[in-house]
This record gives structure tokens, C-alpha cells and sequence, in this order.
């Protein structure tokens, strides 16, 4: 295997057939197999971080989300309508977990019969 510079050579060498093969639909993986002058000089991943340097073809990265007409994960799907029936909601809810914590019982109670027999 070739160092950086010279994997770059290899790659600006072939990038007709990169080109060529990449319009007739062929995977990055598929493409580097097929020439043989990368695949046997070059990693894949050499390969793949070079095509993306050099801007032989556009290739879209990880961090690029594509955007699909029909998606619905930026939609907001809170009625805005109904916020205020929503706060009563929430404020009732509030008040009966706040009535529930008032009326609990407590966790432990001493019962000072005993005099410290009975404990376990």
C-alpha cells in the first residue's frame, strides 16, 4: 500500500473511470474493486476520504442529512390551539401529586410501647 500524496496520484489517474463508473450507478465499494490500479495500491477507506478531498464525485457524508419531501420528524405535533387547556392540565395534575405527597403516611413510625424490645 501507498502513502497519502501517492494514493492521491492514483486516484486523479483514474478519476475518468470513477467518474464513469459512478454515473452508471456503482457503489464507492464496487468502484474500487473493479479498477484494478486502486484496489490493489490504495484501502477503500484511503479511497473514500480521498474522493470526498478531491471532489471527484459528490458524495454525501454522514453528517449531511438528506432531505426528504414527505418527512414529518421537523413537525410539531402539539396542538398550539389547545396550550391553554393543556397548562389547566398541568396545573391539575400538580396539585394532585401535591395532595397525594401531603397525605402519605410516613415511611417509618416508632411506637413507643415498646421501649426498644421488638426491634429486628
Amino acid at each position: 500500500m501507498v502513502g497519502r500524496s501517492q494514493a492521491r496520484k492514483f486516484i486523479i489517474e483514474s478519476s475518468d473511470q470513477i467518474k464513469e463508473l459512478n454515473e452508471k450507478g456503482y457503489t464507492l465499494k464496487e468502484i474500487h474493486k473493479l479498477i484494478s490500479n486502486l484496489n490493489e495500491n490504495i484501502h477503500y477507506v484511503t479511497f473514500v476520504r480521498n474522493i470526498q478531498k478531491l471532489e471527484i464525485i459528490a458524495v454525501n457524508s454522514k453528517n449531511e442529512k438528506a432531505e426528504k419531501p414527505n418527512s414529518t420528524t421537523k413537525e410539531n405535533f402539539v396542538n398550539e390551539k389547545t396550550q391553554a387547556e393543556n397548562s389547566d392540565k398541568l396545573s391539575s395534575n400538580a396539585e394532585k401529586n401535591l395532595e397525594k405527597l401531603t397525605k402519605r403516611k410516613p415511611g417509618f413510625s416508632y411506637d413507643h410501647s415498646t421501649k426498644g424490645k421488638d426491634f429486628i
